[in-house]
């Protein structure tokens, strides 16, 4: 959403830009106060260059508890981030947008200018001018970006923990959770008024591990939920969080027991908007949660480096692939004339071995680049891109799809690669031999072991 999630709440919350040190620190402090309940935490690599952040992106899974259901995994999330608004994602995806307020002891934006889409954001200029195409493409490992959670692993495409590894293991996660709980509240004690105990710092962060749409209505939700965490945030408080969810209501089959004790004393079942009582500036947390560690993995690949495979995609697309939040898919062009859904064979949903697959560098690909022109490069090498001698780019934004319509006109990144990197690379005569057909492609998805599932 580009922390514009809430532009359009009633009254609508500001969640400005963040520079990068708000934007490290806030992540870090959202990252620790997630890790008592769950196994598993990381972000996506962030976008090439970025200089200031919309909103904070999440990824959970490995939850240390019994209630699954959407509603408690949201509400837990929603306590410990102490969020003051929620925006719960429609359907079954567990995922909620969050505003947390503006940290006092951090920088406070001096703007009340409009609120910028991170969609709408013009790409930051790059040390490296867009001239004569290279073919190194180097990259920087950003050392203050968070880490996996606890049950991650130092490999993208290593065996996660199953369900049953993860319950085989709850003697030795408890404990652990527990533990956490206890730095969790010193961490936050330090943060109370008076403490003489130091705020943990934007620095105090481990590097990142190497293996580290459409648009849908939304509904509303504010602080009013049913289970309630004072907000001194006692150690008690926090060991109880997982029981209490675990023994709550919510985990009855049935659900007519909370609607009728929600008209017996008296509350809507319509949640209640924002007050007037709220005030100041907001960030924006987006936490998804994910079932398996390995889905976790997949979207955290999927969703870095922020329109890569937007780019990527429509590079992959003419050889008959298709990525999406699941896999990578190949189309058969004899169901596909009949039947497009069903001419859909997932090849393989492990990020290494996609891009082996599509012919990329997976180190390079788990670094985050240092600006757009380096990222631009680094696509130019998958063996699917190439520019025929009559390429134009005017045709081909006039034979352009909607979709690709839509991402040149909302994308900046996506539409500097069309309209800028494409055209100088045609002129310089680089990448203009097809390296190899849709009839390739498909028989080396068949025909390669490298795809397993």
């Amino acid at each position: 959403m580009g922390g514009k999630a809430f532009s359009h709440s009633d009254p609508p919350l500001e969640t400005p830009r963040m520079p990068k040190e708000v934007y490290l620190e806030v992540k870090n402090k959202a990252i620790r106060a997630l890790t008592p309940a769950f196994g598993w935490i990381d972000s996506p690599i962030e976008g090439p260059g970025k200089k200031d952040f919309g909103d904070i992106d999440i990824i959970v899974s490995g939850l240390i508890g019994d209630d699954m259901r959407k509603e408690s995994i949201l509400t837990l999330i929603n306590h410990l981030l102490e969020a003051d608004a929620q925006i719960t994602e429609p359907g079954s995806d567990v995922a909620a947008h969050f505003a947390i307020p503006w940290p006092k002891d951090l920088p406070q934006p001096v703007t009340h200018e409009p609120l910028q889409d991170d969609s709408s954001n013009e790409p930051n200029s790059s040390a490296t001018p867009l001239g004569v195409i290279s073919s190194a493409c180097t990259s920087s490992s950003d050392l203050s970006c968070p880490h996996s959670g606890a049950q991650g692993t130092s490999e993208s495409n290593a065996e996660p923990l199953t369900l049953q590894e993860l319950q085989d293991k709850g003697k030795t996660i408890l404990p652990h959770a527990v533990a956490r709980q206890t730095g969790l509240a010193v961490a936050l004690m330090a943060d109370s008024p008076g403490s003489e105990l130091g705020s943990p710092s934007a620095q105090d962060t481990i590097s990142p591990s190497p293996d580290s749409g459409k648009k849908k209505r939304s509904s509303w939700s504010t602080k009013g939920k049913k289970l309630f965490i004072p907000r001194s945030r006692s150690f008690s408080s926090f060991s109880n969080l997982i029981n209490k969810l675990g023994q709550s209501s919510w985990n009855s089959g049935d659900s007519s027991g909370d609607e009728s004790k929600k008209k017996q004393s008296g509350a809507s079942s319509t949640p209640d908007l924002i007050t007037d009582k709220k005030s100041g500036f907001f960030i924006q947390v987006d936490v998804r949660y994910c079932d398996t560690i390995k889905q976790a993995k997949y979207l955290r690949f999927h969703h870095a480096h922020s329109d890569m495979w937007q780019i990527l995609g429509s590079v992959i697309r003419p050889f008959g692939l298709t990525m999406d939040n699941v896999g990578l898919w190949i189309r058969i062009p004899e169901i596909e004339r009949i039947d497009k859904k069903r001419a859909k064979i997932l090849l393989t949903s492990v990020p290494n071995h996609i891009l082996e697959f599509i012919g990329v560098s997976s180190t390079e690909y788990w670094r985050p680049f240092p600006d757009v022109e380096t990222m631009f490069r680094y696509i130019s090498k998958c063996h699917m891109f190439y520019l025929p001698s009559d390429y134009v780019v005017e045709e081909e934004i006039i034979s352009a799809k909607s979709n690709d319509r839509q991402r040149l006109a909302k994308r900046p990144i996506y539409g500097k690669w069309v309209h800028e990197f494409k055209p100088l690379c045609h002129s310089q005569g680089l990448f203009s031999k097809a390296l190899t057909t849709r009839e390739d492609v498909k028989n080396k998805a068949f025909e390669t072991s490298v795809l397993h599932k």
